[in-house]
């Protein structure tokens, strides 16, 4: 057995260290190159080349690579113009972006021109179908409900698929109304005052809307008040809806906000939502007060059948025509009417579960024709009933244009239609890119 004390010689390569022997660096022989210093297997390998030792020893290194030259192999080279430090990692070009490459367009710039393309098309269809750049429209039929009560947040925001908690005063937001079973009882937007909540209501839903609300107050303080009979709302539209505006010194709200404006003694809202052109904007106030503002700001009336083709064009669906109770909001393609983060709604369990499965047998498109159609018409793809036409015009810059339901597997842009022996196609809903 050895002593204690004494340091026993260690073996390293075909060297040994004893305590008398002269400190000089130990290397280890060639007969066993890299052990120790290569990979777990004790074995190193040179990964551009792939030669065991090279890696371990200069001489083996600078011999191995004076073979490869002189057998003709030349070393590869990074091509100019070509990074591979961390910064070529960002974006979507990935490590080997070549220089003077443009990134690619955000998809919010995309975003922005597709929105400015639709506008421009829908000012020019606007102007062809009425030959001025600005009307009016009545929507005195619509609902008209205020909430008070310092529960009237809290409560309105359990009863809405949009979440209502999140509104500033001035602020609007467009929501849906579901059932227990997550189908659509209304549409609606939401106005936020300091004072109390307007619900500007879809024609012929504020009672239903009302009484559903109403079975649903257990001990909240929340008051409703029916404004539909006092109140009334003017549709303006067109692109020179701002001209106009500006002439009788009116405001023009930003989209998704509103403005209250003194005007004779009155308050009235201006509104940016619910629109059928982009630059369109709504007014609701006292009825006897609005009945000169058409007037006033020299806008003659929009056609009905005019404001259907803006409607249709726009991919609007209308509750009580493209909309009832028997739709869930997947279907109807009004998904940007339901907040999925806020908590729970009245059919938020339903509308979670068909977003995370896409259960839905059938989506809301829009078709164009090579010839007016009906509403009603049935909508087949190889001879097999897919669906139903909702709504139907006849757009004097596009032809014939229609909304209606089609199977999910057919649903998607560029499918083929026979609707009753007049060929169609599906061009929508746009989506963004």
């Amino acid at each position: 057995m050895a002593d204690a004390g004494a340091r026993v010689p260690q073996p390293l390569g075909d060297l040994s260290l004893s305590p008398d022997a002269p400190r000089e660096r130990a290397r280890p022989s060639r007969a066993w190159p890299g052990v120790g210093l290569g990979s777990l297997t004790g074995v190193a390998s040179d990964r551009r080349t792939g030669d065991r030792g090279a890696a371990s020893d200069p001489l083996l290194h600078r011999d191995h690579v004076s073979r490869r030259r002189r057998a003709g192999h030349r070393q590869r080279r990074r091509p100019a113009g070509c990074r591979e430090d961390a910064r070529a990692l960002e974006g979507d070009a990935g490590p080997h972006r070549a220089r003077g490459l443009k990134r690619p367009v955000a998809r919010a710039t995309l975003a922005a021109s597709a929105r400015a393309d639709q506008e421009g098309l829908m000012a020019e269809l606007f102007e062809t179908l009425t030959g001025v750049t600005a009307a009016y429209r009545d929507l005195g039929d619509r609902g008209l409900l205020r909430l008070t009560g310092v529960d009237r947040v809290r409560f309105l925001n359990g009863m809405l698929s949009n979440d209502v908690s999140t509104l500033v005063p001035g602020e609007t937001c467009y929501a849906l109304q579901l059932n227990r079973k997550g189908r659509i009882l209304a549409d609606l937007i939401v106005l936020a005052l300091e004072e109390s909540l307007l619900l500007d209501l879809a024609v012929g839903t504020s009672t239903e809307v009302s009484q559903f609300l109403g079975r649903h107050i257990i001990a909240d303080d929340v008051i409703f008040d029916d404004w539909s009979q006092d109140w009334g709302r003017l549709g303006l539209e067109g692109p020179g809806v701002g001209d106009a505006l500006l002439k009788q010194g009116l405001p023009r709200p930003e989209p998704g906000r509103f403005e209250r404006v003194q005007r004779d003694g009155r308050e009235w809202l201006l509104l940016r939502e619910g629109n059928l052109t982009p630059e369109g904007l709504q007014v609701l106030g006292p009825r006897e007060a609005l009945a000169g503002l058409p007037s006033d700001l020299g806008l003659e009336p929009l056609a009905e059948d005019a404001a259907e083709v803006l409607r249709i064009e726009a991919f609007l669906p209308a509750y009580g025509t493209d909309v009832s109770e028997r739709n869930f909001p997947a279907e109807a393609r009004l998904e940007r009417a339901v907040s999925y983060s806020k908590g729970c709604f009245i059919g938020q369990e339903i509308v979670a579960r068909i977003r995370s499965r896409g259960a839905v047998k059938r989506f809301l498109t829009q078709i164009r024709a090579e010839a007016p159609l009906e509403v009603g018409t049935t909508i087949r793809v190889d001879g097999t009933d897919v669906g139903r036409i909702t709504s139907a015009a006849v757009s004097p810059v596009a032809g014939p244009v229609a909304l209606g339901y089609v199977r999910a597997a057919e649903a998607t842009l560029g499918t083929s239609l026979d609707l009753d022996g007049v060929a169609g196609v599906i061009v929508g809903p746009p989506s963004e890119p």
